[in-house]
């Protein structure tokens, strides 16, 4: 049920990223997007959405999108409250100083972990999924290695049980 909330959640910043200019829905996006932990992966998730649910086959191709002159990436980026002049920033923790380690290549709707912090702090590192978790360390290499998949999006039921799916 965490993953479905965090899909949810999910599901909810990409429509309001499309959404219109509304201030407070920038005020809102840019809270969603405090740490460069959650930019990197929205980021990621915004490359997903603009290429088919097909995520950036290396570091070069991501940068190369969140620095591209196309303007409907560069107002969503903005409303995410991403600096597109210090791109750099977006791939460093802020809590250990270190890059972070992204998987490339991810496919499909699902709560992919996309960016991991490499020494994190006491002894727990972050996992970009839907949202960011603090993981001890089975669960972050298994997350790491691609061994523990990502829960797929469920059904409307699974998300409203009080709504009932037409056939």
């Amino acid at each position: 049920m965490k993953n479905l909330k965090n899909q949810l959640a999910l599901g909810l910043l990409v429509l309001a990223i499309s959404g219109c200019g509304n201030s407070q829905v920038a005020t809102d996006l840019k809270a969603l997007n405090k740490t460069s932990i959650d930019r990197i992966r929205n980021a990621y998730y915004l490359y997903m959405e603009e290429h088919g649910f097909r995520g950036p086959k290396n570091e070069k191709a991501l940068r190369k999108f969140l620095t591209s002159e196309n303007a409907g990436v560069q107002l969503k980026l903005d409303r995410m409250g991403i600096d597109r002049q210090d791109i750099d920033k977006l791939f460093i923790s802020e809590r250990d100083g270190e890059p972070f380690i992204i998987r490339y290549g991810l496919k499909g709707v699902a709560d992919h972990a996309i960016a991991f912090e490499k020494t994190g702090v006491e002894g727990k590192r972050f996992v970009a999924l839907g949202k960011p978790v603090e993981c001890e360390e089975a669960e972050y290499e298994g997350w790491l290695s691609g061994k523990t998949k990502p829960q797929k999006p469920g059904s409307l039921s699974d998300l409203a049980p009080n709504i009932e799916e037409s056939e």
